[in-house]
């Protein structure tokens, strides 16, 4: 990986980008250029007990695809956190976010697998529980009709807020009398 800098520093208009490849996890991050240049070179290296190969990726949103939908869009991705999204203008704004951390993928556990809490001496009992519930009147809206090359949310309802209640339960098992309001109080 020593060489591939020395190669971006020799090569302004060059990044270089170095992806992984196991079997269990699927495509991960190993090296992320904090270069943004004109010229992108993304690489897949595949090890192979003691053999390394290095193939070029010609279609990112191809390889990717695989792992993360069923759909045949193409997608944009980000190579810090391999999340894909479904316009450049996304794509951006999470670049913003993503520069200022490590290149990293998320693995879960396999499927099936549970997870479950054990240290229950660590917990710690909260002295009230609210409940809460929030009602509201929904309204058609008129919409335009949205476009097909931009990711949009068709809004269709406007919910105006009409009342609200809420009851507190204490650790000792008393309860408060619930709060209720509507819009005509």
């Amino acid at each position: 990986m020593q060489s591939i800098s020395k190669f971006e520093k020799q090569n302004e208009t060059i990044s270089v980008n170095v992806l992984g490849y196991k079997e269990r996890c699927g495509v991960y991050p190993l090296r992320i250029s904090d270069y943004d240049r004109q010229n992108e070179v993304n690489m897949l290296l595949i090890a192979q007990g003691e053999n390394q190969h290095y193939c070029l990726i010609k279609n990112m949103s191809g390889l990717l695809n695989m792992q993360a939908t069923k759909h045949e869009h193409k997608r944009f991705y980000c190579l810090r956190c391999l999340n894909g999204f479904d316009s450049i203008d996304s794509l951006n704004k999470n670049k913003e976010y993503c520069q200022k951390h490590n290149p990293v993928k998320v693995d879960l556990p396999p499927k099936g697998t549970k997870i479950e809490f054990r240290n229950y001496d660590r917990s710690m009992r909260v002295p009230f529980v609210i409940y809460a519930d929030f009602e509201a009147f929904t309204e058609l809206l008129d919409t335009c009709q949205p476009n097909p090359d931009h990711s949009c949310v068709n809004q269709y309802q406007r919910h105006t807020p009409c009342s609200f209640c809420y009851c507190i339960k204490s650790i000792d098992d008393s309860i408060y009398p619930p709060l209720l309001r509507s819009q005509s109080d």
